[in-house]
């Protein structure tokens, strides 16, 4: 199982690497990827607009995918490149806009 999870951890360190140039952002940082215990593999890069980060959990067979960018960018590409080249069957999207609220006005959450 270890040299499963190995295979998986460099194939995640790749994924990162060229992950951002296909959805139009600019990575600023070696891909970092650790084995999270369990069956579990975790990774993040840092962009220029932001980071993606990555779990991949052999156990559940899910995988979770989050961007976050300054920079507008297509929810439905990012779905699509991830369902693709991570082989997801089945995928859900949830988009939350960053920078709907200026320094002016105070969040009615705080």
């Amino acid at each position: 199982m270890a040299a499963f999870l190995r295979k998986q951890a460099a194939f995640l360190r790749d994924w990162l690497t060229f992950m951002p140039a296909r959805i139009g952002m600019t990575r600023i940082s070696p891909a970092i990827v650790e084995i999270s215990g369990g069956l579990r593999v975790t990774g993040m890069v840092l962009l220029a607009e932001s980071h993606v980060a990555v779990h991949l959990d052999y156990e559940t067979r899910q995988a979770t995918v989050d961007v976050f960018s300054c920079k507008p960018f297509d929810p439905e590409l990012v779905e699509r490149y991830c369902a693709e080249s991570l082989k997801l069957e089945v995928t859900s999207r949830q988009v939350l806009k960053r920078g709907l609220e200026t320094a002016a006005e105070p969040s009615p959450h705080a």
